[in-house]
């Protein structure tokens, strides 16, 4: 269990918290957070004030999401799900797959978060720089 939740958050952390922009500017960006987390309010709160010193001209908007039964993200640009789900969400085309080269920092994920989250040749998950995406 505790390993599921590190995972998850190590996820978002990753990708929120990663440095360098990768592609294309944006001016707000879209979350959700794993609503089982014991006080997800508290992981918002933090993310938020932790993306402010890192990216203050980019708006983050809070959003609900449920890896269980909401159906696809729409409109939701960085979501934080339940690894159990990861291969159902990989079949549904809900989270795109990239090669290891393309995440950035690797050396800052906990290896049970990246290898849980490795598919084959290609990880599910995490910030990346555009080369290596699809």
């Amino acid at each position: 269990m505790i390993k599921k939740y590190s995972a998850a958050v190590v996820l978002l952390f990753t990708l929120l918290f990663g440095t360098g922009s990768g592609g294309e500017r944006v001016e707000t960006l879209t979350y959700a957070v794993y609503p089982y987390l014991p006080n997800p309010g508290y992981y918002q709160e933090l993310i938020e004030k932790r993306w402010a010193e890192i990216e203050p001209d980019i708006r983050l908007v809070r959003a609900e999401w449920n890896c269980y039964h909401d159906g696809r993200p729409e409109g939701i640009d960085v979501v934080m799900y339940d690894v159990v789900m990861r291969d159902s969400l990989i079949a549904d085309g809900w989270i795109r797959p990239i090669s290891p080269e393309a995440v950035w920092e690797p050396g800052d994920i906990y290896p049970h978060a990246f290898e849980g989250l490795t598919v084959g040749a290609n990880c599910t998950a995490f910030r990346c720089s555009s080369a290596g995406t699809s």
